[in-house]
């Protein structure tokens, strides 16, 4: 019963870190886009 807790709590902490990275991502892919917009 505990294992399983943990692997729970350790899937979800995975899941929410994927969240986060890909949030970023799209923001710097945003900025990115922005940047290469205000060049032309």
């Amino acid at each position: 019963m505990q294992y399983n807790r943990t692997s729970c709590a350790c899937k979800n902490h995975f899941i929410s870190r994927s969240i986060v990275s890909a949030k970023t991502a799209i923001k710097e892919f945003a900025n990115n886009s922005q940047r290469v917009r205000e060049q032309f």
